[in-house]
């Protein structure tokens, strides 16, 4: 008997829609798994047979072929495991098929017929929900991942046997209700802003990244307090909206970095690789490529501490996604295109000691040397990074100053920021997606960003004086507008132009 069964497979951060079929035969036995399926996929005949065996159901001695279904696209992962084994006992009349082609059904079987947890539910799920399935046996341990989706009925299984009963009439499953109250949470990592002193305008600059999407390097000896500061920016970041944690959960569902204690993302992700890090674990990799770490901090953070220590080609590497708010990665005969909308916050030496520029400590390098290191950091990358700040080391009187400013007002400040772009974004571009300041694109900005004589006279004289280029300039534009948001102002000033211009000085030494 032939038997069909929807299920998908994970391709890439997005999921592909596959049938299950299996034709059940009289002649030598035989099981026989085709429509080019990975290894893992080949390797699920002696699991689910030993499955099929331990839940009390009959394993059929007669010649069985279960073609996955589109057969010219590669598929892997253990999740075919349930879907199989349910084709197998669909075809040798164990289950009742009446309802089986509104269903869905994805999970690792163990040999003893529980259903294990697998990756990339919450994507599978979504394209199945897309192509009309209402209701999915899914894994216990993916329950909640699988109950952000609001229109497939979730039924959560602990064991093969479960699913056989259910569908036999003896013990229905329990359904999953969907999670009407996901909200994103504000980071509390320990840490606060008001523990930092001495570090007024480093903190005013943070608070300009963060309120309008802008990357910031910060550059200064060492022990200046780079990486603490950078520590502290996820506790001023604004709760992410259903959709955001929709979609970072997709992505870490997609990569296995989600289990029973966390099945979805809510706070924003922090990410923080070594210096050592190469381009493909940056942007991601592999024959059908998982997401490397600018895509996990989509939406979140991605801090590269030491800047200068990490490759030049790995550094490169930043160029597209910085600009496009995307990566594409080529494979073969197909193209992937990961989401890379991060905040980029760098820290780096001014040279290889480390103390070119300091006041006190005298500088070892030689001129070649300083030349070499900060040559590491290219024009076009360093053009994409809005905001430039040096960081010197801190007098004694400054440290005892407790007047300094608290990650909850700063966040304050930001949420308020980012309010104002959002309103005034829905009332000039109403069909368009909402993006923050340092997104905009160049029609976008002529928009939001209205100079009048006195202030577009200021621009040209420091866009003369500074010999910028119009990249540049179009930064200074984006965060000019930040600035004047975190004022609450509509209109922006030349103090405005001028704090952002301060930001490029850094760039220029």
């Amino acid at each position: 008997m032939l038997s069909r069964i929807n299920t998908a497979a994970v391709y890439g951060l997005d999921a592909l829609a596959v049938s299950v079929e299996t034709d059940i035969t009289r002649g030598l036995p035989g099981f026989y798994i085709v429509g080019l399926a990975d290894v893992t996929v080949k390797e699920a005949r002696e699991r689910i047979r030993s499955a099929v065996l331990n839940s009390k159901c009959e394993f059929p001695m007669e010649r069985i072929v279960i073609n996955i279904a589109p057969a010219d696209i590669r598929k892997k992962g253990s999740c075919l495991d349930l879907p199989m084994a349910i084709g197998i006992l669909a075809g040798t009349h164990q289950i009742m098929t009446d309802e089986l082609k509104d269903w869905c059904f994805m999970g690792e079987l163990s040999l003893d017929g529980k259903i294990r947890r697998v990756s990339g539910l919450l994507p599978m799920l979504t394209v199945l929900e897309e192509r009309g399935i209402r209701r999915a046996v899914v894994p216990y341990d993916n329950r909640k991942e699988a109950a952000l989706l609001s229109k497939i009925e979730i039924y959560p299984a602990r064991n093969l046997k479960d699913v056989v009963e259910a569908f036999n009439m003896r013990k229905p499953l329990k359904r999953q209700m969907h999670s009407k109250n996901i909200e994103g949470v504000e980071s509390k990592p320990g840490f606060d802003f008001s523990e930092v002193k001495g570090r007024e305008n480093a903190k005013r600059a943070i608070m300009i990244a963060v309120a309008g999407g802008h990357g910031l390097l910060m550059t200064g000896t060492p022990s200046t307090g780079k990486t603490m500061l950078a520590e502290r920016i996820p506790t001023i970041m604004p709760p992410m909206s259903f959709e955001e944690i929709m979609e970072v959960t997709k992505i870490y569902s997609s990569a296995g970095l989600l289990d029973e204690k966390r099945q979805f993302i809510t706070e924003r992700p922090y990410r923080n690789p070594h210096h050592n890090i190469t381009g493909v674990s940056l942007t991601g990799g592999g024959i059908i490529p998982k997401p490397g770490e600018i895509t996990l901090a989509h939406k979140g953070v991605l801090f590269l501490d030491e800047l200068a220590e990490f490759r030049r080609d790995t550094i490169d590497l930043l160029r597209q996604p910085l600009e496009e708010k995307k990566i594409a990665i080529s494979r073969l005969e197909h193209k992937y295109v990961y989401p890379a909308d991060f905040l980029l916050i760098a820290a780096s030496n001014p040279c290889k000691c480390g103390y070119y520029g300091d006041e006190e400590k005298e500088c070892t390098c030689t001129a070649s040397e300083i030349q070499k290191y900060r040559g590491k950091i290219s024009g076009p990358v360093m053009d994409r990074i809005d905001l430039h700040i040096r960081l010197h080391n801190i007098k004694y009187d400054e440290l005892k100053d407790r007047r300094g400013m608290s990650s909850e007002r700063m966040r304050k400040t930001i949420v308020a920021a980012r309010d104002l772009q959002r309103e005034r974004f829905a009332k000039l571009f109403r069909s368009e997606k909402f993006s923050l300041n340092g997104n905009l694109g160049i029609r976008q900005v002529d928009k939001v960003i209205i100079l009048g004589r006195k202030e577009e006279s200021f621009l040209q004289a420091a866009y003369e004086r500074y010999m910028l280029n119009p990249r540049v300039l179009f930064k200074i534009k984006k965060v000019a507008r930040t600035i004047a948001d975190i004022a609450g102002r509509e209109d922006v000033r030349t103090e405005d132009l001028s704090e952002a211009i301060q930001y490029r000085e850094e760039a220029s030494r």
